[in-house]
């Protein structure tokens, strides 16, 4: 996460961050995630948060996704009225349908992928390590 070295390399900026930051295998909070005492939480849209320092300029939206149980992952979407440009911080990029390299060479990477590949949710369910069950969990 890059998020934490841009804030503190520029200390007097605002500095926002969506509210639930992804963390594997457990939920952590912000600040050990290594973002700094004076992040403010990007509210859900800015319909709910008149007056945010973007002005009229920008309109954004918080996307959530759950992908287990006490996980969730969130990114920003900030649309520029006047150039119509729409800016996602993290989410866009090319998704295939086999997981990239480091999610199946890394083995800690590898298991949070099985994890995912789960059919019930259970939390103690063993997912054979196989590629069929590798691009089960990354899809998901």
């Amino acid at each position: 996460m890059n998020a934490g070295p841009f804030a503190r390399k520029f200390p007097s900026a605002e500095f926002y961050a969506v509210d639930a930051q992804y963390s594997f295998p457990i939920p952590l909070p912000s600040s050990f995630l290594g973002l700094p005492s004076w992040t403010k939480p990007l509210p859900k849209s800015s319909d709910t948060m008149p007056g945010v320092p973007w002005g009229g300029e920008f309109e954004h939206d918080v996307l959530t996704v759950y992908p287990g149980p006490s996980s969730a992952y969130q990114d920003a979407a900030f649309f520029h009225k006047p150039s119509k440009t729409l800016l996602v911080c993290d989410a866009v990029f090319a998704v295939d349908s086999d997981p990239p390299p480091i999610l199946t060479d890394v083995p800690e990477y590898r298991k949070a992928v099985l994890f995912h590949a789960r059919d019930n949710g259970d939390v103690g369910q063993i997912v054979e390590d196989s590629e069929e069950n590798r691009r089960k969990g990354w899809q998901r």
